[in-house]
């Protein structure tokens, strides 16, 4: 019994050390365990994956203006909208701040901007108490292999994506 328990307590505290406490989906550093695990089956199979960098547009004004709390529950109700829509294949994690990371495997540059299309219209429509403003989603998609063939390293590419995109929002041309 005590060996059960000792152990059950183990597996708890890895998992603990792999998820976001805020967001409860997935942190950096298992984010990028995972994408050098699927890099590698990728090389292997010849397979396809796209990497978004996701990040919550005009999220300083949304603190500034309604307060921190209320800013963590945007980022809380916004992982998990995302969470929900995803298949269960599909990876999402916290990658910093107001930045999410998602790694759709299978998955073309297109197909992966019709869903976040999808994901921006749901960000859009979500409501949550205390915050009178728009949840918008700025990012930028890199794929495996057109983008390269290290799916860590894309993520310079989807990151530049993401700033160009935002860019073009705040100037009206998205």
């Amino acid at each position: 019994a005590t060996f059960w328990l000792l152990n059950n307590m183990l597996a708890e505290r890895r998992r603990e050390a792999l998820i976001d406490p805020l967001t409860q989906v997935w942190n950096r550093r298992f984010l990028l365990q995972r994408l050098e695990e699927e890099t590698a089956r990728l090389r292997r199979t010849g397979g396809l994956g796209a990497v978004v960098l996701v990040d919550l547009g005009d999220f300083k004004s949304i603190n500034d203006r309604f307060g921190h709390l209320a800013g963590d529950e945007v980022l809380r109700k916004t992982a998990s909208m995302m969470d929900e829509n995803l298949r269960t294949c599909d990876v999402i994690g916290r990658f910093g701040g107001d930045e999410f990371l998602l790694y759709l495997p299978d998955v073309s540059a297109d197909r992966a901007v019709s869903a976040m299309k999808r994901m921006d219209g749901l960000a859009a429509e979500l409501r949550i108490p205390g915050v009178d403003a728009t949840v918008v989603l700025d990012y930028g998609i890199a794929s495996f292999p057109d983008d390269g063939d290290d799916l860590v390293a894309v993520i310079g590419d989807a990151d530049a994506r993401m700033y160009k995109y935002k860019a073009a929002r705040k100037a009206g041309r998205p």
